[in-house]
């Protein structure tokens, strides 16, 4: 185990979990709405829907953790929470506009276009009666969980990877979801081969297994850098790591980096506080900056 290699900070984790974010997002809309409209290929609705999702589900998975907060009245709410209306709406007239371009023989650039703009218009204003019953069940199945991440973030690097583990078991539960829908869908109600319909279904499964496969990675990840810091931690409260302390604090435990110089009579020790910790060993602040061997992971 590399020191201080559990220490590290989270870039990895957190970019697996934008990913799966949006990969199982769009993955469970699709199902949602082929058993809406019972195309039970998943061709078209994953091409309409799914595809939008994963695009503006992902941007919206990266907003969420934008730092940048707007005052509204006497409460501060960071700015993509508050996109998600923007996002949703976005969505919906995407959606619609693919929608309206794949219907019909009209193959114009200029028809194409102007039916692509009339559906985006339809799906921001009258679509709204989709996408906002859409948005609140995101916000409630999704977006809770990266709330919850968001606070545990504030108690530290061990809040932090407790949250992000949160965030990749929620994608993987609602990857397994996407598949099951689609492995119990009722095949009589199946339409005709069109092209599309292969196409749309092996994105599906592809959006779903990639939701699968990051949030098993997020949730792996985040349990074995615990389990790494936990035994380093006992390791150097045992004295079995030469270079590092634990000392206790009124406030918890600290751990330190004991460097020493010179020789001899002449040789000094040197104590650097790296983190504080709580009573258990978490890691509640990282109080030396810019540590050797602490690149993003």
């Amino acid at each position: 185990m590399q020191p201080l290699g559990a220490f590290r900070t989270l870039r990895a984790l957190r970019t697996l979990n934008v990913a799966g974010v949006g990969l199982s997002l769009a993955a469970l809309t699709s199902v949602v709405f082929s058993y809406m409209v019972h195309d039970m290929s998943f061709g078209g609705p994953t091409l309409v829907t799914g595809l939008p999702t994963l695009l503006l589900g992902t941007l919206w998975a990266m907003l969420l953790r934008w730092r940048v907060e707007i005052a509204v009245g006497s409460q501060k709410i960071r700015a993509g929470w508050l996109l998600s209306i923007p996002l949703a709406a976005a969505n919906g007239g995407l959606a619609a506009g693919i929608l309206l371009t794949s219907e019909g023989a009209s193959f114009g650039i200029g028809q194409l276009l102007e039916k692509f703009l009339g559906g985006a218009f339809l799906g921001v204003t009258f679509g709204a009666l989709v996408w906002v019953p859409a948005l609140i069940l995101t916000l409630f199945f999704f977006g809770l969980p990266i709330a919850r991440a968001q606070r545990h973030a504030r108690q530290g690097l061990s809040g932090e990877e407790r949250g992000e583990r949160t965030v990749g078991l929620t994608n993987l539960i609602f990857s397994l979801i996407a598949f099951a829908a689609v492995a119990f869908a009722p095949l009589s109600s199946a339409p005709g081969n069109e092209w599309y319909a292969p196409v749309g279904f092996w994105m599906l499964v592809a959006m779903a297994s990639g939701g699968l496969l990051t949030g098993s990675l997020a949730a792996a990840f985040a349990t074995l850098r615990e389990q790494d810091r936990t035994r380093f931690i006992a390791a150097v409260e045992q004295g079995q790591v030469k270079g590092f302390r634990v000392d206790p604090t009124p406030e918890g435990k600290v751990l330190l980096r004991v460097s020493s110089e010179g020789e001899g009579y002449r040789a000094a020790e040197f104590d650097e506080e790296l983190f504080a910790l709580d009573a258990e060993g978490n890691v509640r602040q990282e109080i030396a900056r810019n540590l050797p061997n602490s690149a993003d992971s």
